[in-house]
């Protein structure tokens, strides 16, 4: 499940956003534009 979050192939829920940004020691924010920015790059593109 985490590498299907990590190239944005899975939607990203609240709870486990926020479960997630707390394993890694980061914000629920940071952790949120980064999953955007996945999920937003070019076909084809290595995530």
């Amino acid at each position: 499940m985490v590498g299907s979050i990590e190239r944005g192939e899975t939607a990203l829920s609240e709870n486990v956003a926020e479960r997630l940004a707390t394993a890694l020691n980061i914000s629920v924010a940071e952790l949120r534009t980064a999953h955007q920015r996945a999920r937003s790059r070019p076909p084809g593109m290595p995530a």
